[in-house]
């Protein structure tokens, strides 16, 4: 689609009305029994995660204990090719230690936007480099990997669900 200026400006600001009301009606009753549910199970991975950030577990040890953990976890959006799967390719693709290098930097809770991007960007670079030696890992998922282990650290960033991130882009809310 091609929008003129006029048009983009109007989409952005009902943007920005919609995300003022929803921040201003507050957490549904939904939101929060989801949010209560997920502090037990995060409780079960954060070791995990906090222990590959921090240089204690191996990206293989990472890719072992989440790919068990999160068979059981349907409502957290991991077990798909976004999460576990492009955790296994990454580290089963790569030669050893590549994947350690990139993902624990990478997974670690950015600091700024900047950092966020800088982040993300790196295991995009990571899978396209995968991607030419034969792997499928794809790098439109680096997006979502990236943010779904800072929101499970408690960081403050939500993961960029891969549809909301290509509806975002349609509507050039997202550039």
């Amino acid at each position: 689609m091609n929008w003129t200026e006029t048009e983009l400006g109007f989409r952005r600001t009902r943007y920005a009305e919609l995300v003022t009301a929803w921040t201003d009606a507050g957490r549904t009753e939904k939101e929060i029994q989801l949010h209560e549910d997920r502090k037990i199970p995060t409780a079960e991975i954060l070791p995990t995660i906090v222990g590959f950030v921090g240089g204690s577990i191996s990206a293989l040890e990472l890719k072992t204990k989440i790919d068990a953990w999160s068979r059981n976890k349907p409502h957290f959006g991991f077990g798909g090719t976004a999460g576990a799967m492009f955790l296994n390719q990454l580290v089963k693709d790569s030669e050893p230690g590549e994947a350690e290098r990139c993902l624990r930097t990478a997974l670690a809770i950015p600091n700024s936007l900047e950092d966020a991007r800088t982040q993300i960007n790196s295991v995009a670079d990571f899978a396209r480099e995968l991607r030419k030696q034969g792997s499928s890992a794809a790098a439109a998922r680096a997006g979502y990997f990236t943010s779904w282990f800072w929101w499970m650290q408690g960081g403050p960033w939500q993961p960029m669900w891969l549809r909301a991130e290509r509806t975002l882009v349609a509507m050039k809310w997202l550039q």
